[in-house]
Formats: structure tokens, sequence, C-alpha cells
């Protein structure tokens, strides 16, 4: 009988914060609490500042969870025309 419990996250979402740990980048996670609207799911990616660059950060939100929230920040820290927010 298999067990039914936590889910092991995705392999995307596991690269993703293996990545941002490697590299210096925090990440930070949110989920809505309001009652009569869908759940959202914000992802906020910050990259400190260096004597180089300044900071960087993306900031997602997604109505299907936790793994799109976190890949859609990372795309826009990549390329900040991909603008996925509301």
């Amino acid at each position: 009988m298999e067990k039914i419990g936590r889910v092991r996250p995705s392999e995307i979402r596991s690269f993703l914060l293996r990545y941002a740990e490697n590299n210096g980048i925090r990440v930070q996670e949110f989920v809505s609490d309001e009652v009569h609207r869908p759940i959202a799911f914000y992802c906020h990616l910050e990259i400190p500042a260096t004597a180089k660059e300044k900071r960087k950060t993306a900031t997602a939100i997604s109505h299907e969870g936790h793994d799109t929230a976190l890949a859609k920040a990372f795309l826009y820290l990549g390329n900040s025309a991909l603008d996925f927010l509301e």
C-alpha cells in the first residue's frame, strides 16, 4: 500500500531552490489568506547588491501553486519584459 502524505517538490522547484541557495538569492514565498477569492501563491526573489551590480528583485503570482510562482519569478529575474504580476 502506498503512503499518502507530503508531496515531494517538483524537479524544477528543487533545482531552482538549490540554484538560489548556491547563488545567494533570497527566496520569499507567501500564500494569500483571502476567504472568498482564489488562493494566490506569491514568490519574491532578491539578489543582494554587490560592488559591481545593483540589487535585483523579482516578484510573481500564480493561482496554480508555489512551483509556478517560483518559476515565473526566475523568468522575470532573467528578463524583466516577462512581467507576471496581475
